[in-house]
């Protein structure tokens, strides 16, 4: 419930200086928690080692021993703040106990004065293979342990919602799950229509498999469940799959502009800087400040952060007409980041944003550039389109052709569809530059066929006039897969 109310503030972006002043006081004042010995009354005592994880102003997970016996202890901070997700974490880890899936048992819960906070004991549970298995794929052995568990899950009527990796161990072939927290329990298996939803939202919130994974996921959850499907049924979920992904994106991408996880987020006067620390290791301030006032005076500018080559783009400060957009929304600067980060989630192929500087100058009159990584990528136009030899035409209208379809099946549209919206690697790739003109077609509104053929007009427009592309482009670009 905490989680929901500040998104809700955050998304609200004029309140994103209280978010910040909230969980900055939330963190203050918290207590080591590692290395100490806790007198759990009724238990025993409780003596921790080395922190596992710590989420600030809400809880620390530790390693420990309980009487001897290896546990880990959760410590959620506040005797108020952190009471309901406490509480909804153990409520889903004794749904597990109860229904038989595999998960470690609980040893204490409770009220900790000393701390304050509440915390509940679990038995560790010792992996017997390297996990999680995070990174550009998850090998297929990984994908079927967590699709059974997940099947094993639903038949016992437990639905859990959130699905990292993570909250789960593997052991003894099977997975445990660690974390009950947003798990609910029913009285008999899942009905179809809610585990198939559930599943959809394990793949959105996974961008590491590939379709052909997806097709075979849903084929082997289908028959773990006894299930009936068919090739409609594939396209169905896959549709589903592709438009939960998206809206996972936008969820990350909306939390970035609060500093979320590796976002870092810093203010200095009425600047505001963020950028994001995996691809962008700590850069002084005086040295982004710098691209942010060359950015300002002359437009797009190329230089080095912390030895990483990067280009920005200046976003001009958005007009009185985008008030309304922007009290919910925010600056047009903030829009075209949370689109970067957006497409970087998706995996779209897009120069990846990794730092955005915004002057706030008041209202929706606010101006920013955005920084791209400089991977050399070249605008493409006609004239280096017909440059290139005709079997690298070929392969370049391929490239944009499924850039195309990736865009439509993301349901989203561009409002300057042209040449100079994209830009070709040094590898020949097409790549989309221009974010800032994106938009996010609603899932819930009809017409989006008809709006996304209107937005194509002028690309194909352009290549139909490209000498020897007519016939070629629109058939590439009009042709789904």
């Amino acid at each position: 419930m905490t989680e929901t109310l500040l998104l809700l503030l955050g998304w609200v972006h004029w309140l994103d200086d209280l978010w910040l002043a909230g969980a900055l006081l939330a963190g203050r004042g918290v207590p080591r928690l590692s290395q100490r010995e806790f007198v759990l009354n009724g238990t025993g005592t409780l003596r921790t080692g080395e922190e596992i994880q710590r989420f600030p102003g809400k809880r620390v997970l530790v390693h420990g021993w309980l009487n001897g016996r290896r546990v880990v202890a959760k410590f959620y901070l506040g005797r108020i703040r952190q009471w309901w997700e406490w509480y909804r974490g153990l409520r889903g880890a004794r749904a597990f106990l109860a229904v038989g899936v595999p998960a470690p048992a609980i040893r204490h819960a409770g009220f900790v004065a000393e701390v304050p906070g509440w915390l509940t004991v679990l038995d560790y549970v010792e992996c017997d293979r390297p996990w999680p298995p995070d990174g550009d794929a998850i090998p297929e052995d990984a994908h079927f342990l967590l699709l059974d568990a997940l099947a094993d899950h639903h038949a016992r009527g437990v639905e859990q919602n959130d699905l990292n990796s993570k909250n789960f161990l593997p052991r003894d072939g099977k997975l445990w799950s660690i974390d009950g927290d947003r798990v609910r329990r029913g009285g008999r298996p899942l009905p179809t229509s809610r585990a198939r939803r559930n599943l959809v939202r394990f793949y959105g919130g996974k961008t590491a498999f590939d379709e052909t994974a997806i097709r075979e996921g849903y084929r082997r959850y289908c028959q773990l469940r006894d299930w009936a499907w068919t090739a409609a049924d594939e396209e169905r979920f896959l549709a589903d799959v592709r438009l939960a992904r998206r809206v996972t994106a936008e969820r990350v991408a909306r939390r970035s502009l609060q500093g979320w996880k590796h976002f870092r987020l810093r203010r200095r006067g009425d600047i505001r800087l963020i950028h994001d620390q995996r691809a962008l290791p700590e850069p002084t301030e005086p040295a982004l400040l710098a691209i942010a006032e060359r950015c300002r005076r002359d437009g797009n500018a190329s230089g080095s952060l912390a030895e990483v080559p990067v280009h920005s783009v200046a976003i001009p400060q958005g007009h009185l007409g985008d008030a309304v957009i922007w009290l919910w929304h925010g600056s047009r600067a903030a829009r075209a980041w949370s689109k970067g980060v957006m497409l970087r989630r998706l995996r779209f192929p897009a120069p990846r944003v990794v730092a955005l500087l915004e002057h706030r100058a008041g209202g929706p009159l606010t101006e920013g550039c955005l920084l791209f990584r400089d991977d050399g990528v070249t605008p493409l136009t006609a004239d280096r389109l017909l440059a290139r030899p005709a079997e690298a035409q070929r392969i370049l209208l391929q490239h944009l052709a499924a850039l195309m379809r990736a865009m439509r099946d993301a349901r989203l549209i561009h409002t300057r569809l042209n040449l100079n919206a994209f830009g070709t690697d040094n590898a020949g790739r097409v790549q989309l530059l221009d974010v800032d003109h994106l938009r996010r077609y609603p899932g819930w509104l009809p017409g989006f066929r008809l709006v996304w053929r209107w937005g194509l007009r002028r690309l194909l427009a352009e290549l139909t006039a490209t000498p020897g592309m007519a016939g070629s482009a629109v058939t590439l670009l009009t042709t789904p897969d």
